[in-house]
């Protein structure tokens, strides 16, 4: 004879009962105002800021037939004390971060005594949470940390809060932006169904499987990309220096009141007087040499992709000029300048043409120096490329100049075939930096140095003979 059947769920007297507590306007006051001040402290605190891409608050507070399914559905499975005393999410939020150690970084700094243990206590310990995040992700393939926590009774009293409002369990999940996509999609399955098709819930599991190993990846893919905006910053500083020390007369400072003696100490007041008299500058002389170079400089130290495009405008159009005039000093000029723009806003294939065509034309040392630094500075340089910046290196490799020196460390660092040539690369460069000690080129060979030495160590890993 089977056991009578019992029934855990909810009576309809209960139901009622719990409806009434819930929908009064103070209880929901109350819980309205604790969220807001918790959700406050956490999107305003510096520490975690940058680990965080967006928050997901919930708009309202959980609905009554929510409310009551999850109670049934503990009193069902031998949680037969189970109230609505023991939720913990009747308030909270999605807390989204980036990568998998974002979200590290936002537990670490919820546990600790010098972060979220100022303004909470926090109810769930760090063991079980996660715990409870490694059992639904072997079950279902749902991945997030589940933290309930209360507001400190002094943070309370100090934001004018209802009395009650340290009591009020609040619940923050936190978790990454793929897993947050698989939980949006996935959702309705995994919270609203008991009985569901094992095969799908196994398919569910798998692309959640899949998404985790890409979170790892983008890892990986996150430091290349900080890596990049590194090395774009470093030649970014090198090409301004370059421009404001070398490729800049005193005399045309002067035309662009430029006073100051070092761009590196430049403040925005600065930068805000050459944007003015830029403004100005052309209806006076028109465009030359000297407007192009200062709209240049502008735009390396405003980071402004549109002034870029602007004084690569009117490099071209002062190339197109001298060629219409036949002015072949002035041609060489121009397209010196217009390389020197284009590699300096990494539109090094670009560079490496013109420089190209003018070697043809020049057949100098300088052009030839430029050429090389410029491919060596190229992504994927061809073959043909390679070649003839060898040749060139060949016809000034034993100068002595520092320009020429630099050029040929740099060409090391790029094409070296072993350590010792990368070697060789980066002392160069250094004898570069030291040779330049006490005259204008000081902080140009500087900024180049810099850069050339993160360019080494990046080179380092795809050596063979290194790994």
């Amino acid at each position: 004879m089977t056991d009578k059947p019992h029934s855990p769920e909810l009576t309809p007297q209960e139901i009622g009962l719990l409806q009434q507590a819930l929908e009064k306007p103070s209880r929901i006051k109350l819980l309205s105002k604790t969220q807001e001040a918790i959700l406050d402290i956490l999107s305003s605190t510096h520490e975690i800021e940058r680990h965080i891409s967006n928050f997901r608050k919930r708009e309202k507070i959980k609905s009554i037939d929510r409310i009551i399914e999850k109670i049934n559905d503990h009193r069902r499975t031998g949680g037969t004390s189970y109230d609505v005393s023991c939720l913990e999410d009747l308030i909270g939020a999605q807390v989204i971060c980036p990568y998998p150690d974002d979200v590290q970084d936002v537990i670490d700094w919820l546990y600790s005594s010098k972060g979220g243990r100022i303004y909470f206590k926090i109810v769930t310990p760090r063991k079980a949470s996660e715990k409870e995040r490694q059992e639904r992700a072997y079950k279902t393939g749902y991945r997030a940390y589940h933290v309930c926590l209360k507001l400190k009774q002094n943070i309370a009293k100090a934001r004018s809060l209802p009395d009650g409002s340290e009591n009020e369990q609040f619940e923050l999940q936190i978790k990454t932006t793929l897993e947050a996509g698989w939980d949006f999609k996935t959702h309705d399955i995994t919270y609203r169904a008991l009985d569901t098709d094992p095969d799908l819930r196994h398919h569910m599991k798998l692309i959640s499987d899949s998404l985790a190993s890409i979170d790892n990846q983008t890892l990986l893919l996150r430091d290349r990309i900080f890596e990049e905006q590194f090395i774009h910053r470093e030649l970014r500083e090198a090409a301004c220096r370059l421009i404001f020390y070398v490729t800049l007369s005193g005399d045309q400072r002067k035309q662009l009141g430029i006073d100051k003696k070092n761009v590196e100490q430049w403040q925005q007041s600065d930068i805000d007087k050459l944007e003015k008299v830029l403004e100005q500058y052309p209806r006076i002389n028109g465009i030359d040499l000297t407007y192009t170079i200062g709209l240049a400089l502008l735009a390396l130290c405003c980071e402004s992709r549109y002034k870029q495009e602007q004084a690569l405008s009117c490099a071209s159009y002062l190339v197109n000029q001298a060629e219409k005039k036949a002015d072949k000093q002035e041609y060489i000029s121009s397209l010196r300048i217009r390389a020197l723009l284009r590699w300096a806003f990494h539109k090094t294939r670009h560079a490496v043409d013109d420089m190209r065509y003018l070697i043809q034309v020049t057949k100098e040392d300088r052009d030839m120096n430029d050429y090389v630094y410029y491919v060596s500075d190229l992504y994927e340089p061809t073959y043909e490329d390679i070649q003839l910046a060898k040749q060139y290196l060949k016809e000034f490799e034993s100068s002595a100049s520092v320009e020429r020196k630099d050029t040929v460390g740099a060409y090391y660092i790029r094409f070296g075939d072993n350590i010792d040539e990368l070697r060789y690369g980066l002392k160069l460069v250094r004898e570069a930096k030291e040779s330049a000690r006490g005259s204008h080129l000081e902080p140009v060979l500087d900024a180049f140095c810099s850069y050339h030495e993160y360019i080494f160590l990046r080179q380092l890993p795809r050596r063979r003979e290194i790994l």
